[in-house]
């Protein structure tokens, strides 16, 4: 007696380069998603000038936001920008609050006529 061959389930039914392009759009899609896995870390950027001396190294800045109960997580200087990095965002705006308020003490308060001349323009007043 003579059986039938029975017909085999087509386990690979779509051709190859699909399968590569399913593969290589999950690995695109992993790596978009990553920084949503980590997390940010709240920070605050400072432009340091070389004339003012008063904030222009990382242990001026961690000393004055020590002094006022601010913890910093780390502080990293490149190309006269310091980077402030802290654990929540209330230190965060700690920080700024106190460094905003120690900025105004600090840094001499211009007028506009000073502004403009500093920029090179020349104020004449003309009367008739």
């Amino acid at each position: 007696m003579r059986t039938k061959k029975q017909p085999r389930a087509v386990l690979n039914h779509y051709s190859t380069w699909k399968y590569l392009v399913l593969v290589v759009t999950c690995i695109i899609l992993a790596l978009s998603a990553m920084p949503s896995w980590f997390g940010e870390k709240p920070a605050i950027e400072i432009k340091l000038s070389e004339q003012n001396t008063y904030l222009d190294t990382p242990f001026k800045i961690n000393s004055l936001l020590t002094g006022q109960g601010v913890e910093t997580t780390s502080i990293t200087v490149e190309n006269h920008v310091a980077q402030l990095v802290f654990d929540n965002e209330a230190e965060q705006t700690d920080a700024r609050n106190v460094l905003g308020k120690w900025w105004v003490k600090k840094t001499p308060c211009l007028t506009l006529t000073d502004q403009l001349r500093r920029n090179g323009f020349n104020l004449w007043l003309y009367a008739d």
